[in-house]
C-alpha cells in the first residue's frame, strides 16, 4: 500500500511532532508501505520521507517545477514526479495514493485534509483516511467535525454554529476567517442553501456576530441573511432558480 501523508512544510513546530512523524514514516516503510508526498525536505513531510528512507522503503515525491530549488525537496526519492501546478500535483497525490495520513500542519495541510474528506463524505473518493493527532493537535478540530457531521440535513443556522467553532480553535497563524468563510460558502452550496459573501460593510456586524453567538444568535444570523439577500438578487437578476 501506498501511503500519501500531508503535513506542515514549516520547521517552526515543536520537535515532538518531527520525531513522531519521522518514527510514522520508519513503522510504514518496515510494514512493506510506500510513501507519496509533496516532495519537501523539510517539515513534516521531510520527517516522513527521513523516517522511509532510514528503512529503505519506497518514496514517490510530487511536486510543480517551480519547487525545484536548492535545499526545497527531498533528494533521496525513489521517484519523483513533476507537475506544471499545484491542482495537478494534488490530483497525482490522490490517484498514486491507497491512504491519507493527516499529521500536524497549517493553512496549507487543511485545505488538503478538507478536500479530500469532502470528496470522500461526496462518494468520489474510496479510502481510508487517518489524523495524526500528535500530542492532541486535533482533539478540537475532531470533535467538531464528529459533531458537525452526526447532523444528516444540515441548516444554515447548523453552518453557521461549525463556523463560529472553527473560528474559535484559530488553527492557523493567519487567514482563519478567509478559510472559515470559505468553507461556510462551500457547505451551503452543498445543502443546496443560497450561498452568500461577507463585504467590507458587513465586517463589523459579523465579527459581533462571532463574539456574541451563544449569548444572541440573532446578531450573526441577520448579518448573513443580509449577506445572503444581495446574492439572491444576482441569482434573480440572471435568472437563476434557488430554493425559497
Amino acid at each position: 500500500m501506498n501511503i500519501c501523508i500531508y503535513g506542515a512544510s514549516s520547521a517552526d513546530l515543536e520537535q515532538i511532532y518531527y520525531d513522531k512523524t519521522e518514527e510514522l514514516g520508519r513503522m510504514m516503510a518496515k510494514r512493506g508501505h510506500g510513501l507519496v508526498f509533496g516532495g519537501g525536505a523539510t517539515g513534516m513531510m521531510g520527517a516522513a520521507a527521513r523516517g522511509v528512507d532510514s528503512e529503505d522503503g519506497y518514496i514517490l515525491g510530487i511536486a510543480p517545477r517551480f519547487f525545484d530549488k536548492p535545499g526545497v525537496l527531498y533528494e533521496n526519492c525513489s521517484e519523483f514526479i513533476f507537475t506544471e501546478t499545484m491542482r495537478e500535483r494534488k490530483k497525482l497525490l490522490e490517484e498514486r495514493s491507497d491512504a491519507t495520513i493527516v499529521t500536524p500542519g497549517g493553512i496549507g495541510t487543511y485545505e488538503e485534509f478538507f478536500e479530500i474528506l469532502t470528496l470522500k463524505s461526496l462518494h468520489r473518493l474510496d479510502r481510508p483516511i487517518v489524523l495524526y493527532n500528535i500530542n492532541g493537535y486535533y482533539d478540537r478540530m475532531k470533535a467538531l467535525l464528529s459533531d458537525y457531521n452526526a447532523v444528516p440535513k444540515k441548516t444554515l443556522d447548523d453552518i453557521l454554529d461549525f463556523h463560529v467553532r472553527f473560528e474559535r480553535i484559530h488553527p492557523f497563524q493567519d487567514g482563519n476567517g478567509r478559510v472559515g468563510r470559505l468553507i461556510m460558502f462551500k457547505e451551503c452550496l452543498k445543502y443546496n442553501i443560497v450561498p452568500f459573501i461577507i463585504e467590507e460593510n458587513l465586517k463589523l456586524f459579523y465579527y459581533r456576530g462571532l463574539k456574541e453567538w451563544y449569548n444572541e444568535k440573532g446578531y450573526l444570523t441577520d448579518t448573513c441573511l443580509i449577506a445572503q439577500d444581495k446574492y439572491k438578487a444576482y441569482l434573480d437578476y440572471f435568472r437563476i432558480p434557488y430554493e425559497k
